[in-house]
């Protein structure tokens, strides 16, 4: 199963990811790795996460405060978001239908 980045998220990634760099040089490369390892537990069992709106479900990253928003398409995941837990509760709703 491949995937596929809401462009929302890509973008949210990489500022989340810029941001963590500029706290501690190789931390912005832990995040995106993180990120990374968690779409791949997603694409094992896309259905294992609880749904929290629509058709959408969070994975949660282990380290980081963040989870991976996605909805699991029979012949793909669309990553919807990269939320930060404590921000802006919902605003990436807005991208499910686009």
């Amino acid at each position: 199963m491949n995937w596929v980045f809401h462009p929302g998220a890509s973008e949210e990634m990489e500022e989340s990811a810029t941001w963590y760099e500029t706290r501690k040089p190789g931390l912005g490369d832990e995040f995106l790795s993180e990120v990374q390892d968690t779409i791949d537990r997603i694409l094992k069992q896309p259905n294992k996460w609880r749904t929290v709106y629509r058709d959408v479900r969070r994975c949660r990253l282990e380290r980081f405060p963040f989870a991976v928003l996605y909805r699991a398409r029979s012949e793909r995941v669309e990553i919807v978001a990269i939320a930060h837990d404590r921000r802006r509760t919902g605003y990436w709703e807005g991208r499910v239908g686009q």
